[in-house]
């Protein structure tokens, strides 16, 4: 290339050699700057609805499923692991909520022995569950306090003082990274707790309380995660609204997530139920940006005896291996929810003769399982009646059962259909026909007597009725179903 002697070729020589030592500069300044960014490794541990179950269990795809000594020593082997890769790699161990309840050992110990299991293995942070209430607020608050970690919860309030019950949210700061973490429950909260209980709290729309708390969250955090109670329903639903989460990590509808859900940029995990798997995301941040996610669930098997479940089922087993009667023939349950079955013909007859009333009823999810013949120990009567189920006596309309029977047939093959016990019907274009109780005729004038649960009574149908009913229509009684039925089976010796 030939060059005159002109100003514009002078320019020319110039720009020529200008851009690449202004693109040095440039791509020496980006590198300055990235380098300067460390790169940060945070695992997250998490689990949902363990409901008590500190030992292990068969499923119809695994034996020995579960159980928290397999549980620990797998969470200890990954924050081992971490420890010893070098700097800059975290572990966080997280729990969605409902470690209470749906198991022997959570019922006769309250939730002790689960509280104690989580501060033994160093959680983190868990979110309030609907079920934490199942053995009364005090009890839960009393275990909230023994916990070594924070229970979170954005939407339940005193009810006097209108202050939290629970912290809204956490800050934890992961090198140089600072991570929000929030929790929201479900509005299942009211199936699943006293009415004195429930007039002591304020019950906030998870929006409105998530509203509240945003502002501080942004101006603290710098990553945003929802501990979520809501199910996965809700979840997608609150991630549609809320793009500005990070990651939801969910619980309550017991979902098996091998791969998260994204909706938007927002990643949903949830890891089942009963602590048969736990879950585990890995991120990398560069700076305060994520630039690298993956996650899988990790099945636990028991691996060792493990001395606090030990220590708990000692004390236990004296307790409820306990023989309270003998059966003569096996009450099968082998319900597609809407069949009558002998099991919950026995558990309803018991409800009804013991309150005394026109006819009684449960959802068909109230009682799981069969009792086999031959001798009938207390643990049995657990198992099958998982539950803590008061008796609640409700006067009902018969324009009002009608309509409740209408909805049960809407429910077939689900968990929402209602058993009954002295009332029948037939079932003609999806709707009930010919209801009798006790062998006569329905008059949607008169006023029934209908023994129940307190779950039914609170609306966990989900029916629209029976919550609906006036207070003064309903007694409570201290009464546990299952205790009517242990009772029962004492008295009768043989049956």
């Amino acid at each position: 290339m030939v060059f005159t002697g002109t100003l514009t070729s002078k320019l020319l020589i110039t720009s020529v050699i200008a851009a690449p030592i202004a693109l040095l500069i440039a791509l020496t300044f980006a590198s300055a700057c990235f380098a300067g960014e460390e790169t940060v490794h945070l695992t997250i541990l998490h689990t949902n609805d363990t409901h008590g179950f500190l030992t292990a269990f068969d499923t119809e795809k695994a034996y020995n499923a579960g159980g928290a000594p397999g549980r620990a020593a797998l969470i200890n082997e990954i924050r081992q692991s971490n420890a010893e890769a070098g700097e800059n790699r975290f572990t966080m161990l997280l729990d969605g909520g409902d470690i209470l309840e749906n198991n022997a050992m959570s019922n006769f110990f309250k939730g002790e022995a689960d509280i104690e299991f989580m501060n033994l293995v160093k959680y983190d942070a868990m979110s309030f569950g609907n079920h934490e209430f199942g053995f009364g607020m005090d009890n839960f608050m009393a275990l909230s306090k023994k916990a070594a970690f924070p229970v979170l919860c954005a939407n339940v309030l005193d009810a006097k003082t209108k202050e939290y019950l629970f912290k809204p949210y956490i800050v934890k700061e992961i090198g140089g990274i600072k991570i929000a973490i929030f929790g929201l429950t479900s509005h299942t909260l009211f199936y699943n707790s006293s009415a004195s209980d429930l007039a002591r709290i304020e019950f906030v729309d998870k929006d409105a309380a998530y509203a509240r708390i945003l502002p501080e969250m942004k101006e603290k955090a710098d990553y945003i995660i929802f501990l979520s109670h809501l199910g996965i329903e809700e979840d997608r639903e609150f991630a549609k609204k809320h793009p500005e989460i990070n990651i939801i990590i969910g619980s309550h509808s017991h979902t098996f997530l091998e791969k998260p859900e994204k909706i938007g940029d927002i990643h949903i995990f949830q890891a089942g139920k009963y602590g048969e798997c736990l879950g585990r995301i890995n991120l990398t941040f560069k700076g305060k940006k994520t630039v690298s996610m993956n996650s899988r669930l990790i099945n636990i098997s028991e691996r060792t005896s493990g001395e606090l479940v030990k220590k708990y089922k000692d004390l236990l087993d004296p307790q409820i291996n306990v023989k309270i009667g003998e059966l003569g023939a096996t009450l099968e349950n082998m319900s597609k929810y809407e069949q009558k079955t002998p099991l919950f013909e026995f558990v309803l007859k018991i409800l009804h003769d013991a309150m005394k009333t026109d006819f009684s009823m449960e959802t068909a999810a109230s009682i799981s399982g069969r009792l086999e013949a031959g001798p009938v120990q207390l643990k049995n009567i657990f198992r099958i009646m998982p539950y803590n189920n008061f008796a609640v006596i409700v006067k009902m309309n018969g324009s009002e059962i009608k309509k409740l029977m209408d909805y049960s047939v809407s429910k077939k093959k689900t968990p929402f259909f209602i058993q009954t016990y002295a009332l029948s019907f037939d079932e003609v274009n999806g709707a009930a026909a010919n209801i009798k109780i006790k062998g006569e005729a329905l008059d949607e004038n008169k006023i029934y007597s209908v023994a129940t649960d307190n779950y039914m009574t609170a609306g966990g149908a989900e029916d629209g009725i029976i919550k609906n009913i006036p207070a003064e229509r309903k007694e409570y009684s201290d009464k546990l179903i299952r205790d009517l039925v242990i009772e029962y089976i004492k008295k009768s010796g043989k049956f």
